[in-house]
């Protein structure tokens, strides 16, 4: 869905406080739902530079972004897929946040969510490979 009309992703530190913008802006979902709908850009997408709508969500950059070793440093990337793939799954997610979201911009966060989680499921089936490949 990469259009590449997307701004540029920050460098070095100014990266690790992404992953720290991210964490944070997750903790603060439940507040920001009881003050009324959440709107596409209230949503924590996986990517150093926030996806404006679906068609900047790239599989790539959230892989970049998952994968990096300044998120979640000391765990292993199978570890932070395994966590991403809990906080997105399309049912935890829908249960717990798509009714919260405004309904026009529903499907929209829908699609994008399942863009999201293909993803992450793409990156775990390669984990997997490497990892039976090492046996």
């Amino acid at each position: 869905m990469h259009t590449g009309s997307a701004p540029r992703a920050p460098s070095g530190s100014a990266t690790a406080a992404v992953f720290e913008t991210y964490d944070k802006a997750w903790s603060d979902l439940p507040d920001k739902a009881a003050k009324g709908p959440l709107r596409w850009r209230d949503i924590p997408w996986p990517m150093v530079v926030k996806p404006r709508h679906t068609e900047e969500l790239d599989n790539k950059l959230i892989a970049n972004f998952v994968l990096s070793p300044l998120h979640s440093p000391g765990k292993e990337g199978k570890d932070r897929l395994r966590s991403q793939l809990l906080r997105w799954h399309p049912d935890r997610f829908e249960s717990k946040w798509l009714s919260k979201c405004a309904e026009d911009e529903r499907a929209e966060i829908q699609r994008g969510v399942g863009f999201v989680v293909r993803c992450l499921n793409e990156l775990m089936s390669a984990q997997n490979s490497v990892a039976a490949g090492a046996l």
